[in-house]
């Protein structure tokens, strides 16, 4: 799979206003599904060991392609296999992806469109199971393999999960297992969304920052529902309406249940593209003016300078 065949940045193309000042411009993510895999190969012949004992190796059919596939399971780790599917790699050694779920589902709408949000819907509720967290706001993505990869596609849904790095790219090998990842304050800090501009900077789009603890200007904070999947797009404006009281209350809550004037709210909503592939929510974030080093979860009344 080619990289630029996954979301490129952390929100890419949708509105982000800020909670109490104008709208200003901004982005929000896009998840799509990796190309079609090649056919396995047939399967190499018998070798002699250094020992000179003849070993069978596994055969190809087994760690690539349908083969590979036919035999998932929850948990195991995968690579791309370089000709647009995907081969099986050791979790412990460095992988691209984690299966995180596989979900029986043999009444897949025959509608395009409406399977696609289908199993993009599925794969961000199971992934966010599986993390222990909430993607988009985290670095952690959700993807669904794609119809043409699974040979079981019309029985199942294959719901991977990857990272993305601070360019807005699928972040590659990692030897760090994805299982319940979030639920580790200390690593859910690491894998939080910053930005290195506020989010309602007129004319900015912020680039995000490698760590929550390197110098930022927004941090996210919550994913909040706007809707529910295959609703009608209801428009910017609505979107708007919607998300600035939900992200308001969020942003309270996650300062310690304190209002403050150095730090305000912001959001990001959604195109009707991304609505229509089932991404119903707003992204809320916390703004400062100066940059910031670490998380504000919590800051009360401590002063902001504290946190330079």
């Amino acid at each position: 799979m080619k990289l630029g065949e996954l979301s490129r940045g952390v929100m890419a193309g949708a509105a982000v206003v800020a909670l109490v000042t104008a709208c200003g411009s901004g982005t929000a993510s896009v998840v799509v599904a990796p190309p079609s895999s090649s056919a396995p190969s047939s399967s190499p012949a018998s070798t002699p060991s250094s020992s000179g004992a003849t070993t069978t190796p596994t055969p190809e059919s087994t760690v690539r392609g349908p083969g590979l596939m036919r035999g998932l399971k929850v948990g195991q780790c995968l690579d791309d296999d370089q000709v647009g599917g995907f081969q099986a790699s050791d979790c412990t050694m460095g992988h691209t992806y984690e299966v995180a779920a596989i979900v029986p589902n043999a009444k897949q709408p025959s509608d395009l469109k409406e399977r696609n949000r289908v199993r993009n819907t599925t794969c961000i509720t199971q992934v966010e199971k599986y993390i222990g967290g909430q993607t988009e706001v985290t670095s952690r993505r959700s993807i669904a393999a794609s119809v043409s990869s699974d040979p079981e596609a019309d029985q199942r849904i294959v719901c991977l999960t990857f990272p993305m790095n601070a360019a807005g790219d699928s972040a590659g090998m990692t030897a760090k297992v994805a299982k319940d990842v979030l639920r580790d304050p200390k690593r859910l800090l690491r894998g939080r969304v910053c930005l290195d501009k506020r989010t309602f900077d007129k004319g900015q789009t912020g680039e995000t920052v490698p760590t929550c603890e390197d110098p930022h200007r927004a941090e996210a904070i919550a994913k909040v529902p706007l809707g529910k999947p295959g609703d009608r797009y209801p428009g910017i404006k609505e979107l708007e309406k919607r998300a600035r009281p939900l992200c308001t209350t969020a942003m309270k809550s996650y300062l310690g249940g304190v209002t403050r004037k150095d730090i305000e709210g912001g959001f990001s909503t959604r195109t009707q593209a991304q609505w229509d592939l089932g991404y119903v929510t707003a992204i809320c974030f916390v703004n400062t003016a100066e940059p910031v080093r670490g998380s504000l979860e919590g800051i009360g009344n401590k002063p902001l300078a504290d946190y330079r």
